[in-house]
């Protein structure tokens, strides 16, 4: 198979093929998926699920959550009088998404990574410490840490501290990969929860859970067009009835895939850099006097942007647009983590007003942004409206 056609012509074909099987499903609404749902948003809804109790004061919900993503531990067995609250203010500005605690008992960190937010440097010892200033030691702690699918793992340097101590090893017992498409979705479709007079639970996970299968398509109808694509590759790489046959060959075009995505990979990267730099020279030249900062080159997340100053912060927050070449990602917004003094809650503050109405901009807590995703064509004039938008509202 000569991979530098084939296979590309035949993700054409199926991405078309896939549209056309979508067009043609039945009806279906699901309000979270209408309204739109970011990652806070989902911080939001879990937390309200874990919050349910009933009309003797007892959270069975999150008792019957920590019994079952913690196991033996006697965490379920300590919860009585659950505080859950999303993002949760600590040291430095940082926010933890989901934050479950009772005074002198336990605190349970619930990081949310259903958006593939990117980790932020030293992110789970900066939690753990934070939640030493509110007098939890170690031991009473437990993280959950929720991304969109089980490969995702926290880094080494998200569980180091900046003085290079690594709570890893010393939290494993109390920790837990909780993604989303394995942990949490699979959790609320096989447990039976209880009953309440109003029905709002069941009502409540019934529309997440939905949400959620939508999100990674395992809605019925969707089942449909996996089966249809199926056949597809099927008939294209001349599958048969015979299973070892049938490996080899797809383990064949998988290695054969891999190599071209590390290609294109590479090429990818060189266009990245390329395609800012210009953008880069197009901005100085209609905005000459601003304090261009230029990552364009960078490996892992070219971009171009500029600080503004705001009052007393001169670096209040960030303009920025970003490529991510390694899940083919190009976004721009506001980036706050370079924020001097300025906390994160006054800068969103600040800036809500001024984004409404410029594009549906995504809130993430953890990565201290505020973000839309954009195209190649639209990317410069997106990153130039929001450029001229900031410099109207902050001269």
């Amino acid at each position: 198979m000569n991979i530098t056609t084939d296979y590309i012509a035949i993700a054409r074909e199926l991405i078309d093929l896939q549209q056309r099987l979508q067009a043609d499903l039945p009806y279906h609404i699901n309000l979270v998926d209408a309204i739109g749902a970011d990652e806070n948003a989902n911080s939001r809804i879990l937390a309200g699920i874990l919050s349910y109790h009933d009309k003797a004061g007892y959270y069975n919900v999150m008792k019957a959550f920590a019994k079952h993503f913690f196991g033996d531990t006697i965490l379920a067995e300590m919860i009585e009088k659950p505080i859950i609250v999303t993002e949760q203010l600590i040291r430095n500005d940082k926010r933890i998404d989901i934050y479950v605690h009772e005074p002198g008992k336990y605190a349970i960190i619930l990081e949310n990574k259903v958006m593939d937010a990117p980790e932020q440097p030293h992110q789970l010892a900066n939690y753990i410490e934070g939640i030493n200033d509110f007098g939890f030691a170690n031991e009473q702690i437990f993280i959950g840490y929720l991304p969109r699918n089980d490969e995702t793992q926290p880094s080494d340097n998200s569980w180091t501290n900046r003085k290079g101590t690594s709570y890893r090893d010393e939290f494993q017992p109390r920790f837990c990969n909780i993604s989303f498409r394995d942990g949490i979705l699979s959790w609320l479709k096989n447990t039976t929860f209880p009953a309440d007079d109003t029905t709002m639970l069941q009502q409540s996970i019934a529309v997440y859970t939905d949400y959620l299968e939508g999100q990674f398509g395992f809605r019925p109808n969707e089942h449909y067009i996996e089966m249809r694509t199926d056949e597809y590759i099927a008939n294209k790489l001349n599958l048969t009835d015979n299973p070892e046959d049938n490996l080899q060959r797809t383990m064949d075009a998988v290695a054969e895939l891999e190599k071209l995505k590390k290609e294109l990979t590479r090429i990818n990267l060189t266009a990245a850099h390329a395609i800012l730099s210009q953008w880069l020279e197009r901005a100085k030249s209609s905005f000459p006097l601003l304090p261009w900062e230029d990552r364009s080159q960078s490996t892992q997340f070219p971009s171009i942007g500029f600080p503004v100053t705001y009052t007393e912060y001169t670096r209040a927050f960030k303009v920025f647009i970003q490529i991510d070449t390694w899940h083919n990602y190009v976004y721009y917004g506001i980036y706050l983590a370079e924020t001097e003094n300025m906390p994160f809650a006054e800068a969103r503050e600040v800036l809500k007003n001024t984004l409404d109405g410029i594009d549906k901009f995504t809130c993430s807590s953890s990565a201290k942004m505020l973000f839309a995703y954009t195209d190649v064509p639209e990317g410069y004039s997106r990153f130039i409206a929001l450029t001229k938008t900031i410099l109207k509202a902050f001269p």
